[in-house]
Order: structure tokens, then sequence, then C-alpha cells
């Protein structure tokens, strides 16, 4: 139910946005992430975030892009360890990316692959259900993020897009998911 509410603005926005014609390699707009939260010895959890992104098209093969994002909805988890039940809470306090994008056009459909740098900032809190004792850390890092996504452009204005990005993967920690979203050129 998500997917098709954030498929119908999308489809909205971008339409109203495409009345615009596109002036520049200037485009912006706004996407939202569902990614999946790994760690070893830990119940995996999700993470859903909302992001603005801008970018400069430097020609049809070469763009560059960033976004900045913030966490939708939080999750949460219960595993035993030791005999204690633990209750897992995590959620996004912010994450920020840059990327190159090399891109191989197709008509009013691309294909483009996306490699770049990306920091997050997590709150985790750990609670021993029946104990009361509670535990929480932020959890700041950064780490190489690639990915891989396809645009579908319905005006010379506007796109929409879905991508696969593995956004974080370092130690025992793996943050990868799925992005969809919209952008216009001005």
């Amino acid at each position: 139910m998500k997917l098709t509410k954030h498929l119908a603005l999308a489809t909205v926005l971008t339409s109203v946005c495409g009345l615009a014609q596109a002036e520049s390699g200037w485009y912006m707009g706004a996407s939202s992430s569902f990614a999946d939260f790994e760690e070893k010895g830990v119940a995996d959890l999700e993470l859903s975030t909302i992001q603005v992104q801008t970018g400069m098209r430097f020609n049809k093969h070469f763009a560059v892009e960033a976004r900045l994002g913030t966490g939708l909805s939080d999750d949460s988890a219960s595993q035993v360890e030791d005999g204690i039940n633990l209750k897992i809470d995590l959620e996004t306090d912010y994450i920020a990316s840059a990327f190159v994008k090399g891109i191989i056009p197709a008509g009013p459909v691309e294909l483009y692959g996306l490699l770049g740098y990306t920091h997050a900032e997590l709150d985790a809190k750990v609670t021993a259900v029946g104990e009361g004792i509670s535990i929480s850390e932020t959890f700041s890092d950064s780490d190489i993020s690639y990915g891989v996504g396809l645009a579908f452009q319905p005006t010379a204005a506007s796109s929409i897009f879905v991508e696969y990005m593995n956004f974080y993967d370092d130690d025992d920690i793996e943050i990868s998911g799925y992005t969809l979203g919209f952008n216009f050129s001005f």
C-alpha cells in the first residue's frame, strides 16, 4: 500500500513539474528509500527514509548528485540472548550522500549506475525486557556506496526512478535497499 501511494505521488508531482521546459543540466527531486539493516548477531531491521536530491547533468552520460534524508519510520525487533529478552529499536536521524552517476540513455528510459560516499547517523536503543535496563547508542559512520537504477522520462524535464542501493557495508553491518523517487530539470 505504501509503495502504491509513493508511486501515485511521484506520478502527480512529475506531471506537474514536467510542464516546465528543461533549460540546463540542473535537476532536483525527492525520493523514499526502503532499506534493510543487517548486523551480525542482531535481528534484521527495516528502515525507511525520505530524501531530497539535487544534481548536475553534464552530458547525456554523466552527472553528479547529492542527497540528504531523514527517517520516515523506525523499526523494532526482539531476540533472546543469554536467556535475556531484548527489544531493539532503530531509527534514522539522517543520511547524506554524494554520487557520480554514469548513464546509458535509451529514449525515454535510462539505465544508470551510482558510485559515491554515504554518511548515516542512526539511533539504537536496546532494552532488557523485565530487567529494567536500557542502553541507547548513536551509530554514526561513513562508507562507499553504490547502486543501479532505472529512470523513465515522461517529459523532457521530469523523470521517475527506481534503484537498488548498497548504502553501507562495513565490518558486520550492511544497509541496502530500494529507492523510489522523481526528479525535475530546471
